[in-house]
């Protein structure tokens, strides 16, 4: 990454190496608190793959029936990769 090489090697600030890749500070910082949720990625990859034709509504309602937590926003991320 341009950053961490303008860092290391230039000696620049955090600020500055983002200044010059565009980027924000907050977001070079930034660290995810959200739980890894691989086995329902790969449960909800598996159904799609069984399901082509079933959107993502009625794959979240099959996803529901095993894990109890799952809202349908939290489907519909896990189904596109956001």
């Amino acid at each position: 990454m341009r950053r961490a090489w303008a860092i290391t090697d230039k000696g620049y600030s955090q600020a500055r190496a983002c200044g010059l890749v565009g980027l924000a500070p907050r977001i070079y910082r930034y660290v995810s608190t959200r739980p890894d949720d691989v086995a329902l990625r790969r449960r909800l990859k598996e159904l799609a793959l069984e399901r082509k034709r079933f959107g993502y509504r009625r794959l979240h309602l099959l996803l529901k029936a095993i894990y109890v937590f799952l809202r349908r926003a939290c489907g519909w991320r896990r189904r596109f990769g956001r």
